[in-house]
């Protein structure tokens, strides 16, 4: 050997000539290699004017006289860069960085970061000695324990958990002062969530308990409403009241100099309770449901409350009815007999539903009673029954009309699950802007009638769109796997909101109301759609069955009643119609019907009598010519030939059309015939 196994320090050699040279050469080693502090760590060229043994780490991409060098450390050396190349363990303090590096055998690694392992630790005390029974012990001003990130491996969840060993044990979160104890919550001596406090650490009052299984609070002691708040005497009828101090208040004691009312109060939010206390002598009522006050200030009570003097009622917050609503205090629900009674709209919907008194249903073909498509395979997002769409994960579904499922119940719409591999699928139908628009800003239920093959858990919701009117895009699912049922996640995002979602779950071929599903429309809404889904994949040959689907104004559904077919049909129409009979699908031959003409004299421009639509459409239609023969599209049956002649169709608006030969001869006496569809769906 002629250098040492580590540091590669050159031995002098027997009778070796200069001895000194090599001394001196591992002196520079040893000078280089001992106690190593290096500048940096980051530089990749040289510095210009470096300082007699100084040091660096050079970086990956190394150049100029540090080429091929990545890792090594690079001394300055007697007007010349010498290179030590690190070994698996050696450590380096980095001045640019204050921290000790360590050589891993590829790179260098802050110390910092290299896994540190307590399992099995007696004691650990930071910032102070642990000494039983306290084994973790610290003293700091500050503690932080932040969750591990999904990108970094985790679950983004963060979680300190207290595990006693039984139910007569405690586990329990002490608050002290100096060490004397003054608050202590958990589970105390039992499995029921305890708060207690102290004066003194001896003796010990219980605040609160929570029943594991019920949820219920038990207040063992008095509650007491300090927020309490005196406002200056109302002098006018109040409108969107806001007085000062409202926003720490618990308690509103009130005065006015007459009988004067309130018909909304400001500061609502989720839960928010407060106390209004009539302190003064005369009356102040609060008025229901006041269009005077912001809708999101206005009480929902059922009924005009009047505060005589020296009474009081406790009014909560509800953030999703936007409303103050009465816990106690007056009579906010009674109902008067010898008056006229005002009543919320919720109020009208619940009476409604009571007395089996209808709501509009804003749906068109609820039942799937009218079906002018030929239907059968399905592919996502395409037309079955009238206004209807299916839905579909991967494959087409196989659509049906099913007859008299049960008294009552004389259509309903089945989908039948034909691909060979699960999948998840179900039913959408648009509104027209025109004819749910009024629905802006306002509560709307939704409900149906369903039954499933097999046991599964059946999803719907109320979306909206929120793009160009009537510019819908029809197929509103974004990922049919993802459960969180949002815009951008399970729906698409752009122009999307949810209205709400709902869920029922089915057993097997059995017919069920969903649980209805309410919300508030947004103010923004242009068009509004209600669907259904099956939550879980599906084997092949699963069959969902849909009916009576209702969506109407109010939080309460009211009974379905199911149009006259000449209503529904017309409905129906608005959209799609043809001159083939209802039933009947576009481009069957021999149908019957369709529009017919005899050439009087010859024309290669044959016209056919101009068909006025059943009902204005939607909106211009596209229109479709098929041969009365054959059933091919744009074409017109001459008779007289027994062929087929292309045809065109002129002056389409909502109302009309006009289809006539596209300059194909037609001798007088030709007979033409021909069927038509005209298309103004969404």
């Amino acid at each position: 050997m002629t250098a040492t196994s580590n540091l590669a320090l050159p031995f002098i050699e027997a009778a070796q000539a200069q001895k000194h040279v090599t001394h001196n050469e591992a002196l520079r080693i040893l000078d280089a290699a001992i106690q190593i502090a290096v500048a940096d760590r980051t530089r990749t060229t040289p510095p210009a004017s470096p300082a007699e043994g100084e040091r660096h780490i050079v970086a990956a991409g190394g150049s100029g006289a540090w080429a091929g060098q990545c890792n090594a450390i690079a001394s300055w050396q007697d007007g010349a860069w010498a290179f030590l190349a690190p070994k698996q363990g050696w450590c380096v303090w980095s001045v640019a960085d204050d921290i000790l590096l360590v050589f891993d055998g590829s790179a260098w690694r802050d110390l910092r970061d290299l896994p540190l392992s307590l399992d099995n630790a007696v004691h650990l005390g930071i910032g102070t000695t642990a000494t039983a029974p306290n084994l973790l012990s610290v003293k700091s001003n500050a503690a932080l324990i932040a969750a591990i990130t999904a990108a970094a491996g985790g679950s983004g969840d963060v979680r300190l958990q207290l595990s006693k060993e039984s139910a007569a044990k405690t586990a329990s979160v002490v608050f002290s002062d100096n060490y004397s104890g003054r608050a202590e919550f958990g589970l105390v001596g039992t499995d029921a969530f305890k708060l207690k406090v102290s004066a003194d650490g001896a003796g010990w009052i219980e605040a609160f308990t929570i029943d594991p299984a019920s949820g219920n609070l038990a207040l063992p002691r008095g509650l007491a409403l300090s927020g309490v708040v005196s406002p200056p005497q109302i002098g006018a009828n109040q409108n969107d009241y806001a007085p000062s101090g409202l926003a720490s208040a618990a308690v509103l004691q009130l005065s006015s100099d007459a009988a004067r009312s309130i018909s909304g109060l400001a500061g609502g939010s989720e839960g928010r309770v407060v106390v209004l206390v009539n302190v003064g002598s005369q009356a102040i009522t609060l008025i229901d449901d006041s269009a005077a006050s912001a809708a999101a200030n206005r009480f929902a009570l059922g009924a005009p409350v009047v505060l005589l003097a020296r009474q009081a009622v406790m009014l909560r917050y509800d953030a999703t009815a936007l409303r103050w609503q009465a816990l106690a205090g007056g009579a906010p629900y009674a109902v008067s007999y010898g008056a006229a009674q005002s009543l919320s709209a919720a109020q009208q919907a619940q009476a409604r539903a009571n007395a089996g008194v209808p709501n509009r249903n804003y749906l068109i073909n609820p039942s799937g009673e009218v079906v002018q498509s030929a239907i059968g395979s399905q592919a996502d997002a395409s037309y079955d029954f009238d206004q209807w769409l299916t839905l579909t994960q991967d494959a087409a579904v196989s659509a049906s009309s099913l007859l008299d499922a049960e008294n009552g119940t004389p259509f309903m719409m089945r989908s039948l699950q034909a691909a060979a591999a699960p999948q998840r699928f179900g039913r959408i139908q648009w509104l027209e802007r025109l004819l749910c628009r009024e629905l802006r800003g306002q509560a709307v239920v939704l409900s149906a009638r369903v039954r499933s093959s097999a046991a599964i858990t059946l999803r719907y919701a109320i979306v909206e769109w929120t793009g160009a009117p009537d510019a819908i895009a029809k197929d509103v699912i974004n990922d049919w796997s993802n459960a969180s049922l949002t815009a951008g996640h399970f729906f698409t995002a752009a122009s999307t909101l949810v209205v709400g979602t709902g869920a029922t779950a089915l057993a097997a071929n059995t017919l069920t109301d969903i649980l209805p599903l309410s919300g508030t429309v947004s103010s923004s809404m242009n068009n509004l759609a209600v669907l259904f889904w099956t939550d879980t994949a599906q084997p092949q040959n699963v069959t969902l069955d849909i009916g009576k689907v209702k969506l109407e104004g109010g939080s309460v559904p009211t009974p379905f009643v199911a149009q006259p077919w000449r209503d529904l049909l017309a409905d129906c129409q608005r959209y799609y119609a043809k001159t083939y009979a209802t039933g009947m699908a576009p481009g069957t031959p021999w149908a019957g019907g369709g529009l017919q003409h005899i050439v009087e004299a010859p024309s290669n421009y044959a016209a056919l009598p101009t068909w006025f639509f059943p009902v204005e459409m939607r909106t211009i239609p596209t229109v479709t010519l098929y041969s009365y023969a054959t059933g091919a599209v744009g074409q017109i049956y001459n008779q007289s030939t027994t062929s087929d002649v292309s045809g065109v169709v002129n002056g389409v608006n909502s109302k009309s059309c006009s289809p006539n030969v596209n300059n194909v001869p037609v001798a007088a006496m030709g007979a033409l015939v021909a069927q038509v569809a005209a298309n103004a769906r969404l």
